[in-house]
């Protein structure tokens, strides 16, 4: 053989046995549902109010950290799927319960997260804290 020739052949071959990672997603509708009540609460807001937690990923996605968490709470950063942001929001979720179970509040009024990442070779480091403040709820009215 030529030259030319196993110089296009390693070419076409070196070309094939590249890594490639491929993603295609179908974006989809997102679904808006509203609820309406004639009931208000009727909540009683107090000091501030504070709590932290702090989330270890090793590997992209086994995470280490509390283990009490609030339930209920959308965040809007993550679908139930998706890796990356799952730190954040089991990060977010223990602060909540932490700030709320300390304090012995129902709510957190006005809730402020502050979220640090840090990312190590094989492992990264979630540092969430949330100030708000307390809010008890004192009773329900129908309108």
């Amino acid at each position: 053989m030529n030259k030319l020739t196993i110089i296009t052949i390693t070419f076409f071959t070196l070309l094939q046995a590249g890594c490639t990672t491929f993603h295609a997603s179908q974006p989809s509708a997102e679904l808006v549902a509203s609820v309406n009540s004639n009931i208000k609460a009727d909540i009683e807001v107090g000091e501030k109010i504070s709590g932290k937690s702090r989330v270890v990923t090793l590997f992209g996605f086994i995470n280490f950290g509390d283990d009490k968490f609030s339930d209920g709470i959308n965040y809007g950063s993550t679908s139930g799927i998706a890796l990356e942001g799952r730190s954040i929001d089991e990060a977010k979720s223990a602060a909540s319960y932490n700030a709320v179970s300390i304090s012995k509040a129902d709510v957190i009024v006005l809730p402020r997260y502050t979220i640090e990442v840090t990312n190590f070779l094989l492992f990264k480091t979630t540092d969430v804290s949330v100030i708000g403040n307390k809010g008890i709820i004192k009773s329900f009215k129908s309108n």
